[in-house]
């Protein structure tokens, strides 16, 4: 068995912790969800897959455990945030797989591998670190690579900052991306890891877009109703 497949302590404190706490957070991020294309219901996932999602700060996990509530997630984590014991034990919980991202890390690639192999759901910030500017920066070559090594389809999530504490949580879920559609004669070239890893990156971009239109619309729509009213 793998080192890093779930035991069955690890499943029950994780459905533990979804069942008494998620639902807290659900209140207090009100989370509202969109999808670029409305006949697919990207939450309801089968089988094996891999979520990206922009990565703000540490509410993003639990963002993302709302979003994908039906499904236990495995989340690449950075490898420094587990030397703290308290933290390491919840994120061993939370069935998290430690990354060195001052190298490519072979052994977490494999890792995560094991774990789409075995039907689960990975879950990659491509940015590789907390980035709280509003503006995307480029994604790393790691999720084209598993994505490529696996056959497996990935999920853009792009979340939305909230200016204030209040605010509801808004989400988008793009469609899914499948490698074996992207372009490359060889499917595990440097080259098509590239070209996955650009797509990417212009499709959260575009969720992004998205967002902010509807974002704009809503603060053009305000300003409006107060002329009203003046």
């Amino acid at each position: 068995m793998n080192k890093l497949e779930y035991k069955r302590r690890h499943k029950l404190v994780y459905d533990y912790v979804k069942v008494t706490k998620l639902w807290v957070m659900n209140l207090f991020l009100r989370p509202k969800y969109y999808y670029e294309d409305k006949e697919i219901q990207q939450r309801k996932i089968n089988g094996g897959a891999i979520v990206i999602c922009n990565h703000q700060s540490w509410i993003d996990v639990v963002q993302l455990l709302l979003v994908f509530k039906g499904r236990r997630l495995r989340f690449l984590i950075a490898k420094e945030a587990t030397k703290n014991k308290l933290a390491g034990l919840f994120l061993r919980c939370f069935g998290g797989i430690p990354i060195d991202r001052s190298r490519f890390d072979i052994e977490a690639i494999n890792n995560a591998r094991y774990a789409l192999k075995n039907g689960e759901i990975v879950v990659v910030f491509p940015e590789g670190h907390i980035n709280s500017t509003g503006v995307l920066n480029q994604f790393r070559s790691g999720v084209s690579v598993l994505s490529m090594t696996t056959n497996t389809k990935i999920i853009p999530v792009y979340a939305i900052k909230r200016d204030k504490w209040y605010q509801r949580k808004k989400v988008i879920i793009g469609k899914p991306v499948y490698p074996e559609n992207m372009e490359g004669s060889n499917p595990y070239s440097l080259g098509k890891a590239d070209y996955i890893s650009t797509y990417l990156f212009n499709k959260m971009s575009e969720l992004k877009e998205i967002m902010d239109d509807r974002s704009l619309l809503g603060r053009k729509n305000k300003i409006m109703v107060n002329e009203e009213r003046i």
